[in-house]
C-alpha cells in the first residue's frame, strides 16, 4: 500500500459497534485517525456537517449498506439518497462502500453513477475483509466499471418516480448572533427536521420514497362523465374490504368532496395538502382527513392553490406510501402540463365515458372538411394507447350512464378499448339523497358495489364478492392518532 503523507481523517459508518471498533482499531495502526463512528443513518450527515462546521477535514467514509436498515425496513433509496447529498455538498469526501448487495442490485448502480467505484461486495466468497485494500482506494480508487449499471434486475422494487437518488437539504446554522450560512441542495420529498441542540447543526431530510405499487388514475373525455363520483366511491368500496386507500382531488381541480362530505362541519379546520407540504415539507399526521377508513387529500374552497409545480404535486402523492392503493381523481383536466408525466408513472389508468353519443363522436376525428379537424377527445386517446404500448401501465374504459337507449353495438365499435365495467344510470333520487345527506353513495346502498367488482378485481390480486348489506360507517372524519 502507498504510504500517506499525512493522517487521514475518516468516518465509519457501520450499525455493529463492535465491528466498528474492530474496524477502527485496525485502521488507526494504517495512519489513518477515526473521528467518529456512525451506527445509525439518521445521523451520517449531520455528523459530517458538524465536523466541517467545526473546521475538521474529512477525507472519506466507509459506509456499510446495512447501516440503512431500521427493523426490517433497508431503506436502501434513503442510504442513497444520503450519499448523493454527501457528494454533491463534500466533493473531495472519499467513499468506501460495503454492500451486502449483488451484481445486479439497482442501489450499486447508482452509486457506480455518483462515481462511487469502491465498492466491496461482503461475502462472495466468504473471505474477511482485506483492510489494506480498503484503504488502499484512498490514494488509489478503485477503476471505473460497467459491472453495476449493466443488468440491473428488474424485479428488485425501486424507485418509481424519480431515477437516481435524490439529494436532502442540509442548513448548518451558527450560534452566534451573525446570520445563518445556509447552503442548500434541490430536495423533492417531504421534510422531516432534526434539530441537534448541543450542537450547532440543523439538518433537514429529504426522504424519497415511491408511490404505491397499485397507483390508479381515473380521468374523462369531458364534463359531468362521473369520474369523481365513481373514483370517490372506489376509494370507500376499497376501505370496506379492509385495504388501506388514499384518494386525491387533482390540486387544480374545483373542489367537489369538501362540500360532498361537509368537511366545513367538522371541529378542526382543514388545509389541503399543497399548503401543508409548501409550509412544512409534509402532511403531519394528525392533519390528515380519514373518513370511513379512506385517507382523504381534497381541496377546499376558499384555500386555492393555484399551479403548484410538478414536485410539489409528487410530493403530495407521496403522502400516501403507506396506502395499499392511491387514486388520483384527475376527471377532465387532462391538459395539465404535468398529467402526462403522472399517467406514466400509473399503474392503472381508468378512463370514464358518458356514453351520450354526441359526446363520443369527439373520439374520432372529425371528417366533414377535406383536412379534418383532431379533437382534443382524439388525442387523448391515442396517448393513452401510447402509454399502453410503452410503459407499465393499464388503460381501461369504464362506461358510466349506462342505461337502455344506448346502441351498444354503435358503442362498441367506437370505442378503442373494450370497457372492462358498464355502470348504470343510478335514479337521480339515490344519488341526490346520498349528496343531501353528506354521504357517500356507497354508504346509503349496495348498488354500485357489484359494478365495481371488475375494477377492484384488475386494481386487486384478490377474490373479491360483492357485498350483501352496508357495513356499519366510521363517525366522520375520525383522526387517526
Amino acid at each position: 500500500m502507498k504510504k500517506m503523507n499525512r493522517v487521514r481523517n475518516i468516518i465509519i459508518a457501520i450499525p455493529n459497534p463492535s465491528l466498528a471498533e474492530g474496524l477502527k482499531k485496525m485502521v488507526e495502526t494504517k495512519g489513518f485517525k477515526v473521528i467518529e463512528i456512525v451506527v445509525v443513518l439518521d445521523h451520517l450527515v449531520e455528523t459530517v456537517a458538524k465536523h466541517t462546521y467545526d473546521g475538521i477535514t474529512i477525507d472519506g467514509l466507509i459506509l456499510s449498506t446495512d447501516l440503512a436498515r431500521k427493523q426490517d425496513d433497508k431503506r436502501l433509496e434513503l442510504l442513497s439518497d444520503t450519499v448523493i447529498s454527501l457528494r454533491k455538498r463534500y466533493h473531495h469526501l472519499h467513499f468506501v462502500v460495503l454492500a451486502d448487495q449483488k451484481q445486479g442490485h439497482p442501489l450499486l448502480a447508482e452509486l457506480t453513477s455518483m462515481g462511487i467505484y469502491s465498492i466491496f461486495l461482503r461475502g462472495e466468497s466468504g473471505s474477511n475483509l482485506d483492510v489494506d485494500q480498503v484503504l488502499a482506494t484512498f490514494d488509489t480508487p478503485m477503476p471505473f466499471t460497467t459491472e453495476y449499471t449493466e443488468n440491473v434486475d428488474p424485479s428488485i422494487p425501486w424507485r418509481k418516480f424519480y431515477k437516481g437518488a435524490s439529494p436532502i437539504e442540509i442548513h448548518v446554522k451558527s450560534d452566534s448572533s451573525a446570520a445563518d450560512v445556509k447552503e442548500v441542495e434541490l430536495a423533492k420529498e417531504p421534510q422531516v427536521k432534526e434539530i441537534v441542540r448541543e450542537k450547532v447543526v440543523e439538518v433537514i431530510k429529504y426522504v424519497e420514497v415511491a408511490l404505491p405499487s397499485t397507483f390508479c388514475v381515473f380521468l374523462s373525455l369531458g364534463t359531468r362523465a362521473g369520474t369523481t363520483f365513481l373514483s370517490s366511491n372506489l376509494a370507500l368500496e376499497i376501505a370496506l374490504r379492509d385495504i388501506s386507500c388514499a384518494y386525491y382531488e387533482l390540486p387544480t381541480n374545483r373542489p367537489a368532496i369538501f362540500d360532498h362530505l361537509k368537511v366545513w362541519k367538522q371541529d378542526k379546520p382543514y388545509l389541503p395538502g399543497v399548503h401543508q407540504i409548501v409550509k412544512n415539507g409534509f402532511i403531519a399526521k394528525e392533519n390528515i382527513l380519514s373518513y370511513s377508513g379512506v385517507n382523504w387529500f381534497i381541496n377546499h374552497p376558499n384555500h386555492p392553490v393555484g399551479q403548484p409545480s410538478y414536485e410539489i404535486l409528487v410530493r403530495l402523492l407521496n403522502q400516501s406510501r403507506n396506502s395499499t392503493v392511491t387514486i388520483l381523481d384527475v376527471s377532465n383536466a387532462t391538459e395539465n402540463e404535468w398529467i402526462h408525466h403522472i399517467l406514466a408513472e400509473a399503474t392503472h389508468i381508468f378512463l370514464i365515458v358518458d356514453p351520450d353519443p354526441v359526446l363520443l363522436e369527439r373520439i374520432a376525428p372529425n371528417s366533414t372538411s377535406d383536412e379534418g379537424t383532431v379533437t382534443p377527445e382524439h388525442l387523448l386517446i391515442q396517448r393513452l394507447a401510447e402509454l399502453q404500448r410503452h410503459a407499465k401501465t393499464t388503460v381501461n374504459i369504464i362506461v358510466n350512464k349506462m342505461n337502455d337507449g344506448v346502441d351498444k353495438k354503435f358503442l362498441a365499435d367506437l370505442l378503442p378499448i373494450q370497457p372492462i365495467a358498464f355502470v348504470p344510470h343510478f335514479p337521480p333520487e339515490d344519488v341526490y339523497r346520498s349528496l343531501w345527506e353528506g354521504k357517500l353513495f356507497s354508504e346509503v346502498t349496495t348498488d354500485l358495489d357489484q359494478h365495481l367488482l371488475p375494477v377492484m378485481t384488475k386494481i386487486l390480486p384478490l377474490k373479491l364478492k360483492a357485498r350483501s348489506k352496508p357495513k356499519s360507517i366510521m363517525k366522520f372524519f375520525s383522526r387517526k392518532k
